[in-house]
């Protein structure tokens, strides 16, 4: 993943960043079944995910008019980075499975009332 921290003081160490948007990934590309699944076990709890099949999401989600939700949910999550990775030459330093594990026990450390779990 991308440190929040690396990504600002690059932007404003850099003029050509100045005035302009990036867009930051760590460059992996994940399905949300994939985030949902590793989110629920780095927080400790059993993923509890309906399989379904992706033709049949797909159906019923455009019969209700919601064709385009559907492509979203079944497709990965991708983010193009090309101009981040050319102007800010900005790379990941962890990867988002790596990430995404370490970041939930942060949030678990400060929900945590100090001294006890």
């Amino acid at each position: 993943m991308v440190s929040v921290y690396n990504l600002i003081t690059t932007c404003f160490a850099l003029q050509k960043a100045a005035n302009q948007v990036f867009l930051v990934s760590d460059d992996m590309d994940m399905s949300l079944s994939d985030l949902l699944t590793r989110l629920s076990n780095a927080l400790g709890y059993r993923s509890r995910l309906v399989p379904v099949t992706k033709s049949l999401l797909i159906m019923g989600l455009s019969l209700l008019g919601k064709r385009a939700m559907a492509e979203r949910l079944c497709g990965s999550l991708r983010v193009n980075i090309k101009k981040s990775k050319e102007v800010v030459r900005l790379e990941a330093t962890r990867n988002g499975r790596e990430g995404v594990k370490e970041d939930c026990a942060g949030e678990i450390a400060r929900s945590c009332p100090e001294g006890g779990e």
